[in-house]
């Protein structure tokens, strides 16, 4: 992993560990790194939402997978989406609902 998308990642993981109170104000400039990274465009992130290579749009069929409504052909949306569900989940508490359990390549990359 190159130490460009591991600055804003362990950010994110630090968030999550510390807890979304605390890091509620730095979720708009976290977007704005992962944004300036391109990270939506990055081939990992791609293969995590089974975009086939070259193509837009993901073989994935259950809308659950994604969680912005536009997930399926659209990966920044879905990073920015993730981005902000990662910092401000609800379901922390709840086992097996958050976004950290449901989607744990996510919360790694």
């Amino acid at each position: 992993m190159s130490k460009k998308i591991l600055c804003p990642l362990s950010i994110v993981a630090l968030a999550i560990c510390i807890g979304q109170s605390a890091f509620a104000s730095t979720q708009q400039p976290i977007i704005q790194q992962a944004q300036k990274l391109q990270l939506a465009d990055n081939p990992t992130w791609h293969r995590l939402l089974l975009y086939p290579k070259g193509k837009a749009k993901s073989t994935v069929k259950d809308k659950k997978f994604f969680l912005s409504q536009q997930g399926k052909t659209n990966p920044q949306d879905e990073l920015i989406t993730t981005l902000s569900a990662l910092l401000t989940d609800k379901n922390f508490q709840k086992p097996n609902q958050s976004v950290q359990c449901r989607f744990p390549a996510r919360q790694h990359y």
